[in-house]
């Protein structure tokens, strides 16, 4: 599940998927991170709090909840994951590496096929199991926009 860390109660406690800059709550606050479900406390928000104010990161648009569909790499069009645009900003960042032209930044939020390979791999990501939770670029005519 993608949370959103704005208030941590624990804030020394570890992150489930820490990142180089990012390994305790504390280091989290103000980002959506990936978090187990059955671990996560929903709170009822006034609708007078606004959730997505201005000052939300330039690369996240009005697009940013767009759910899509990701298409296999290999060209068989198969749908091996479902999630949520983030950007197709050229110079936004993708674990490290500049997204660049024909491409999309992604949360994988449903790994339909968990063995599928990434577009671009890392050490620590190879298949869309692996990146569930977290945004991965992808192919710009391999994702279709719901």
């Amino acid at each position: 599940m993608i949370v959103y860390v704005d208030i941590p109660k624990n804030p020394e406690a570890f992150l489930w998927r820490p990142a180089p800059n990012m390994t305790r709550i504390e280091d989290a606050v103000g980002s959506a991170i990936a978090w187990p479900a059955n671990k996560v406390e929903l709170e009822k928000i006034r609708e007078s709090q606004d959730v997505g104010n201005a000052s939300s990161p330039s690369s996240v648009s009005t697009r940013s909840n767009k759910k899509c569909k990701l298409l296999d790499v290999d060209g068989s069009r198969e749908i091996v994951a479902e999630g949520r645009w983030s950007s197709s900003d050229p110079n936004q960042v993708v674990h490290f590496i500049p997204l660049g032209p024909n491409a999309m930044r992604v949360w994988v939020d449903i790994a339909k096929v968990p063995s599928a390979s990434l577009w671009r791999q890392s050490s620590e990501l190879q298949t869309i199991e692996d990146a569930f939770g977290t945004t991965v670029a992808w192919p710009a005519d391999k994702v279709i926009m719901s």
